[in-house]
């Protein structure tokens, strides 16, 4: 009987530490990057730091996420094939905004359905954009590009690339910072193709001097952007992982964040 009770207060004793254990441990802190260019409305501003009111859609919607599953989130910038790496070797917990290419499976993980990537669950959808000169002939209908006599210029690095090669385009890979506007100006590439947000975000900054540069009517290409998961993480936290995802769709269905999207809207 003695031996039975000190049993059983050795148990009340474990539980005991291992409360106290938890609780000293506080709540879990996740970290996801993204890349330093600017991101229009969903992303707003540039560089290492958020804007602390107003930060952007995206931003809101993963502050959302992290409060109604109860997790704390760490948010950090830095440039984009830096995010990418650090996403591989595992030391953050997930990048956006991420498009979906097959070969990025080995290095983080999609919301996927079955064997194809979850439309239904990502963060948001983007467009590419021609820009060009005022007068420049070249121009996009929809479908091919017509008139191009120089350069085309893409983001270095970015997924894009890849897409628009295999459309036919012959492109030119560059860096994309806030002076790639200057290359139109200075006749150094015939046009530009990038994510609107980024490139808008540029124009916007110096209207005066790029007013003579114009965006195409239509997008070269759209697409949807993810929320990816180290393979760490997914391992180590399978269900998370997929409540996550999860309340990133959910959270778009409702009213709430609908008035987040409504404050961006101008």
């Amino acid at each position: 009987m003695k031996t039975r009770t000190v049993f059983v207060n050795l148990l009340t004793w474990l539980a005991i530490l291992w409360a106290f254990s938890t609780a000293w441990a506080g709540p879990l802190v996740l970290t996801w990057v993204t890349d330093n260019t600017p991101g229009g409305d969903y992303i707003v501003g540039e560089g290492s730091r958020f804007q602390e009111k107003n930060p952007g859609i995206e931003i809101e919607l993963y502050q959302m996420t992290a409060k109604k599953l109860n997790f704390e989130l760490q948010l950090k910038r830095m440039p984009w094939k830096q995010c990418l790496e650090q996403l591989e070797s595992n030391q953050v917990d997930g990048i956006f905004p991420a498009s979906y290419k097959p070969d990025r499976k080995k290095i983080g993980v999609y919301p996927m359905r079955g064997e194809a990537v979850d439309m239904s669950r990502r963060s948001r959808k983007n467009a590419y954009y021609l820009y060009k000169m005022k007068g420049s002939p070249v121009f996009w209908d929809g479908k091919k590009l017509h008139d191009a006599r120089g350069l085309i210029g893409v983001p270095s690095g970015w997924a894009i690339v890849s897409d628009i090669r295999k459309m036919g385009l012959d492109v030119k890979e560059l860096p994309v910072h806030r002076n790639s506007p200057d290359l139109l100006l200075l006749g150094r590439v015939e046009g530009f193709i990038c994510l609107e947000t980024v490139f808008d975000a540029y124009l916007k900054r110096n209207a005066s001097k790029y007013a003579d540069i114009v965006k195409e009517s239509k997008p070269v290409w759209e697409k949807p952007y993810y929320l990816m998961l180290s393979h760490q993480f997914v391992r180590e936290r399978p269900e998370l992982a997929q409540e996550i995802w999860d309340a990133i769709y959910e959270i778009q269905q409702t009213a709430e964040f609908e008035d987040v999207v409504q404050k961006y809207v101008k």
